[in-house]
């Protein structure tokens, strides 16, 4: 795969070379920080998982090693432990298990998407296919072929009823998630990164390209009416808002735009990072309704950080406000996806926590986050996660629920035996589906709810 650089950045004075030098070092201080974070909130846990352990009377606790239990990438308790403590490890059920595999591909797997309705996953691979898959029958039911090179994103219409695909052979192409059968085929002067369906019409979609161009595509009239809007550098992810004229883009000058269809005007323009490190993926957090936008944009960047913006109340009225900043997951090779889980409680929920020995609706008045680093918000329905893949074959879960400022790494989930690329959570339950280079789909899913047979 090619490796995008940004723009270079030219030589400043004195000043401004130790000012970036400054900002560097902060990034990394920060990084640090979250990993203190996490490892404290480790230790924390293992307390109350043991106390809880010892109050189960006649049993006998056994020895385990605190050390060997920070280093495990999963984070559980020994098996003596935990048939000993029974239900207590599972207070937290943020906490993601491995279910199933999927195995098909002939080739690395860039993308993975469950459909709206969460029946199916959709996969785009270097193979030249797209797969589909029914996840509770955990099999491959569809096989759609037609590109001639590696497809490197894929999107669902809003009804299911469509996929649409992009790929290297300059193509983007249309098909009913069904049967396969081809609707549309649009060409583009450069190589396909990233492909998105408008939300509000399924004979809409959207396309970004290594020539600098966003395409916008309506398949209800001939190529000839296809627009495309000019950028300055490579648009390597695509996210277009709920109305039908304004969309999102992350390019690898590691520029956030915001777009007006209706004007082919770009209307707002976010710097991530000064150093200017090319955006690998973009990711918005669960609409509250049918009708409203996402809180929350993640942003994954070559400079190894994911960073959460608040988009507002109302977005795009009010700009986007940098509010956490995470680290530990690689982004090296394009692309590197992220992905947000909005828990169906967050924000409406009371929060509570547990104190070890306590009871389980202690207020968390009694007990205050920063001195054990951990957030409040303990259960899967009142949380606000957000997923990664990595470059060194892990996927990383991340807290974002927090004040600015707080993202923690919850867990990393080891398997796949080559970079992990793709990251989706399931639209409405706990379950969590990751792509690699390794050509296999991982599907995890937490703790405290389970999909029907899973």
């Amino acid at each position: 795969m090619s490796r995008f650089a940004g723009d270079n950045y030219h030589e400043g004075s004195t000043e401004d070379v130790l000012a970036k030098d400054n900002r560097t070092f902060r990034d990394r201080i920060s990084v640090l920080e979250n990993e203190n974070r996490f490892l404290r909130k480790s230790v924390y846990d293992l307390n109350m998982k043991l106390a809880l352990a010892r109050a189960i009377p006649g049993r006998r606790v056994p020895h385990f090693d605190v050390d060997a239990m920070l280093e495990s990438d999963k984070g559980e308790l020994p098996a003596e432990l935990e048939e000993q403590a029974g239900s207590a490890n599972k207070q937290d059920s943020r906490y993601f298990s491995f279910k199933f595999e999927l195995r098909g591909h002939a080739g690395a797997v860039y993308c993975v998407r469950f459909s709206p309705n969460g029946a199916l996953l959709a996969t785009a691979s270097f193979d030249k296919t797209v797969k589909i898959w029914d996840v509770m029958l955990r099999k491959e039911v569809l096989t759609v072929r037609g590109h001639n090179l590696n497809v490197l994103d894929l999107s669902w219409s809003t009804d299911s009823s469509r996929v649409v695909s992009g790929s290297y052979d300059r193509t983007v192409r249309l098909a009913l998630a069904e049967t396969g059968q081809e609707l549309a085929r649009r060409e583009t002067p450069g190589l396909v990164q990233c492909v998105a369906f408008s939300p509000a019409n399924s004979d809409v979609f959207f396309a970004g390209t290594t020539k600098k161009q966003i395409h916008l595509f309506d398949v209800r009239g001939d190529s000839s009416a296809n627009v495309a809007i000019d950028n300055e550098t490579m648009v390597n992810t695509i996210y277009p808002y709920r109305s039908d004229h304004l969309l999102i883009t992350g390019d690898a000058g590691g520029l956030i735009k915001t777009w007006d269809i209706r004007s082919l005007k770009c209307m707002d323009t976010v710097l991530v990072d000064d150093l200017r490190h090319p955006i690998s993926h973009m990711s918005a957090s669960a609409n509250q309704a049918a009708d409203e936008e996402g809180r929350y944009l993640a942003v994954n960047c070559y400079d190894n950080l994911l960073r959460v913006y608040d988009r507002g109340a109302e977005p795009p009225k009010s700009r986007l406000q940098l509010t956490h900043s995470a680290g530990g997951h690689i982004v090296k090779n394009f692309p590197i996806r992220c992905s947000f889980f909005h828990g169906s409680e967050h924000h409406t929920a009371t929060r509570v926590t547990e104190s070890v020995g306590g009871d389980l609706n202690t207020s968390t008045n009694d007990l205050d986050a920063d001195d054990i680093g951990v957030s409040h918000a303990t259960s899967i329905h009142t949380s606000l996660l957000l997923a990664s893949g990595s470059a060194d074959n892990n996927v990383y879960l991340f807290d974002v629920e927090g004040r600015e400022g707080s993202a923690s790494q919850l867990q990393r989930m080891s398997g796949h035996t080559g970079r992990v690329y793709g990251i989706h959570f399931h639209p409405t339950q706990p379950m969590l589906a990751s792509s690699s280079a390794d050509g296999t789909v991982r599907v995890w899913a937490a703790k405290a709810k389970r999909p029907d047979r899973l």
